[in-house]
């Protein structure tokens, strides 16, 4: 793969990835996961009420039908804790001839069951069921072109069902590749993955591969380039898996420390933060032992700082107290 690298050559893998917008078949993209070794990060199969939000949130964009050209926006209009999704058609037709340019009319109303899965498309032509009645009341007339689109919703959704959708397929390989690999200091898609779990990287390589052909379209780019042994460069990836390291404990404890001040009970909070920073913590220093060989002193920072945060947790909410006694 590597040309006249030999094993002992390298001591890591760059990893560069790029992916298109595109769907894929459910199924056999998880079992393309199984295939590879990677069943545990399959994602699970989006709720009705999520396809029926996908597939609506598509119809929010601009048509053009002759000499007009309307502008659709999707309206979000569900209540609170409620089983049905709402959403609100508007539409506005901009004559450039004539110069003129219509109200963002509402001119639909699109209702969606979670419970039953039951689909129903309110518009002043459609005579509402006796629970919706007077859902049409405010309605203008829904050009012709929008009512064919709202009728081949069900099909549209039928046919999504049986899909892994883009931002699954993203996030999928997102969570395999950051499982083992360390991020690139200011190169978002590019990850350092330690030789130890080149099998990962060369997975995600065969299953992009596969995705492209079955496509028969590039969608899927993965670009692997070995990391020779050299100290310089292992100083790189060690400063890299620093920065990395410190900005997600910093991340994780500016969250925690918002959700403590607004706590009513500040040392419960504090408690329930502490949790959660240790086992987030604890995969990150997982993650970085997983590239032993290339970071070497580079550990014992992180755990530092790892310890640094820790401490930063924990004295928290003492400082409050000090004041008001000081006070």
């Amino acid at each position: 793969m590597f040309g006249k690298l030999s094993t002992s050559d390298y001591v890591a893998l760059r990893l560069s990835y790029s992916l298109k917008d595109f769907t894929f078949d459910f199924e056999k993209f998880c079992d393309l996961l199984t295939s590879k070794g990677f069943d545990t990060f399959a994602p699970r199969r989006r709720t009705a009420g999520e396809i029926f939000e996908t597939i609506t949130g598509r119809l929010g964009r601009t048509y053009q039908q002759g000499d007009i050209r309307y502008k659709v926006v999707v309206a979000e209009a569900t209540e609170n804790k409620s089983d049905t999704i709402e959403r609100v058609i508007l539409a506005a037709a901009i004559n450039r001839q004539k110069r003129t340019v219509t109200d963002g009319d509402k001119v639909a109303r699109l209702l969606f069951d979670k419970t039953t899965e039951s689909f129903q498309c309110i518009t002043t032509e459609v005579h509402p069921p006796w629970h919706c009645s007077n859902m049409n009341e405010d309605l203008k007339d829904c050009p012709a072109f929008l009512i064919d689109l709202l009728g081949d919703i069900p099909a549209a959704m039928a046919e999504e069902k049986e899909l892994a959708s883009s931002g699954q397929i993203r996030s999928t390989f997102q969570r395999i590749i950051s499982s083992v690999g360390i991020p690139v200091e200011d190169i978002k898609a590019a990850w350092t993955i330690p030789k130890e779990a080149e099998d990962v990287a060369f997975g995600i390589k065969e299953m992009g591969n596969v995705i492209n052909k079955n496509l028969a379209e590039k969608k899927v780019r993965i670009d692997l380039l070995p990391i020779v042994d050299d100290e310089e460069i292992k100083t790189e990836l060690a400063e890299d898996a620093v920065v990395f390291a410190t900005q997600e404990f910093e991340k994780f404890l500016l969250r925690e420390q918002e959700k403590i001040e607004v706590a009513d009970d500040p040392d419960k909070a504090q408690e329930k933060a502490m949790v959660r920073f240790n086992k987030e913590a604890s995969k990150i220093i997982t993650l970085i032992r997983k590239h032993r060989a290339t970071l070497g002193d580079a550990i014992e920072k992180i755990e530092k700082a790892e310890k640094r945060f820790e401490e930063n947790l924990k004295v928290f909410e003492v400082e409050p107290e000090l004041e008001r006694a000081v006070s």
